[in-house]
């Protein structure tokens, strides 16, 4: 039976007898056969139009080669695909294909399974990767004129390559085409701004957990850190810590001072911090916004402070929420005298932060009203009757009136005070209230 495959190119060649050629002087009932076959064999092809199989007898070589014994490189070239007559049908592409004298040998990789010594046929399919019939629009019109994805990368612009980095994105640009969104760093969320998606965080200065305590074993050197997350201080990441840590503040580095020593009487600020990579820790500093960053660290958030006593030990605290109260309240300010002009007052054992709110138990100790006010408020004086009237009035010697007061300290630690007549003042320092740079 003749078929497509064993027919020449050169006319002349197509002599055999018939059914499978027009030999010159065949009989009339011959060319009947002849041309009934012919259109029996251009039948069997057209109904697998997009394999063709030239005649070629391949060679099992291995699992992924074959060889044919003639030069066939300019046939079976590299990306153009193969049905392979084995033990059942396979496809493939070609990855290779090289001539050495006498055999082609054919490198291919299958959609699945392997060649075994069962291949007889192989099918070229008839599209191929060069000088394709395949039409391509372009780049004028919006395509990209190419028929391979290096072709398509060269006729584009960096901002339209194609993603090639894990994680990158594509968006549209402000002119309307397709450009390259680059990963964000750990932490970051996709936002937008109204105009365009970007990498940022969904809620500034956020902070939510990483609560200080005194360390259980070691309170006077080591505080522990809760889990929790913030933003940090440039509001571009999330710092996260899915897990407790400590700070042991007899070292310096990440988890530890960020430099020297514990000092005596000194307030010193805990800072969560990461890396670009996402690596996380935490340092504490003397510093209330630049700490000394461990190497690779480059993102902070101040998450709180602690203060030592005389001897360098960490004083214990307890912290809920936004509020630091003293397991043992000192008294901060005892028996100053103060009378109708204002008197700056510093409390050593709140915070020196500008705007902490200072939780004071204030006293007095004669028959006069006492009135405490921020540094950054008008300087009022202090009424038993007229605005802005004071926190603890008129009263004897004997009674020694106290009040509550929460009144915002400067970055010194220091409020302001007065009186209507001249007294003797007292304050202690109960709990200060620290934001953390929520409202920043």
């Amino acid at each position: 039976m003749s078929d497509i495959k064993t027919w020449s190119t050169a006319a002349a060649s197509n002599s055999s007898a018939s059914p499978n050629g027009f030999p010159e002087g065949m009989a009339p009932s011959g060319v009947n056969d002849s041309a009934r076959e012919m259109m029996a064999a251009v039948r069997r092809w057209y109904e697998s139009a997009q394999w063709i199989d030239l005649g070629d007898a391949p060679v099992y070589a291995s699992a992924t080669t074959f060889t044919f014994a003639s030069d066939r490189t300019a046939t079976y070239t590299v990306g153009r695909r193969l049905k392979l007559a084995d033990a059942s049908p396979l496809y493939g592409t070609i990855t290779a294909c090289a001539y050495s004298a006498p055999n082609t040998t054919v490198t291919i990789v299958l959609d699945s399974g392997t060649l075994s010594g069962s291949l007889s046929a192989v099918a070229l399919g008839i599209l191929t990767p060069a000088n394709s019939s395949i039409p391509t629009v372009p780049v004028t019109s919006g395509g990209t004129g190419a028929t391979t994805a290096a072709g398509a990368r060269t006729g584009l612009s960096a901002q339209q390559d194609v993603i090639t980095t894990r994680g990158d994105l594509v968006r549209g640009s402000a002119s309307a085409v397709a450009e390259r969104l680059a990963l964000g760093v750990s932490g970051q969320a996709l936002v937008s701004d109204g105009s365009d998606a970007k990498w940022g965080l969904l809620l500034r200065s956020y902070l939510a957990g990483l609560q200080l305590s005194n360390n259980a074993g070691a309170p006077t050197t080591k505080i522990d850190i809760a889990t929790g997350v913030c933003a940090d201080s440039t509001n571009t990441v999330m710092l996260q810590q899915s897990a407790s840590e400590t700070i042991d503040c007899a070292t310096t580095g990440a988890l530890g001072l960020d430099s020297g020593s514990l000092g005596n009487s000194t307030w010193y600020h805990v800072f969560k911090i990461m890396k670009a990579d996402g690596t996380e820790s935490l340092v504490a500093s003397t510093s209330v916004s630049s700490p000394t960053m461990p190497s690779g660290y480059t993102y902070k958030r101040r998450i709180g402070s602690f203060k030592t006593d005389g001897s360098a030990h960490i004083l214990p605290f307890t912290q809920i929420g936004d509020r630091f109260y003293w397991s043992t309240p000192p008294l901060d300010v005892n028996g100053t005298s103060i009378g109708t002009t204002s008197t700056s007052i510093t409390l050593p054992s709140v915070a020196p932060i500008a705007n902490v709110i200072a939780g004071l138990n204030i006293s007095k100790s004669s028959a006069c009203t006492v009135y405490c006010s921020p540094l950054f408020a008008a300087d009022n004086a202090a009424s038993d009757s007229a605005a802005p009237l004071g926190q603890v009035g008129t009263g004897t010697a004997s009674s020694n009136l106290k009040g509550t007061v929460e009144i915002p300290v400067n970055s010194s630690g220091q409020i302001r005070v007065n009186a209507d007549g001249a007294v003797s003042f007292y304050a202690v320092v109960v709990y200060w209230i620290d934001r953390r740079g929520r409202d920043d």
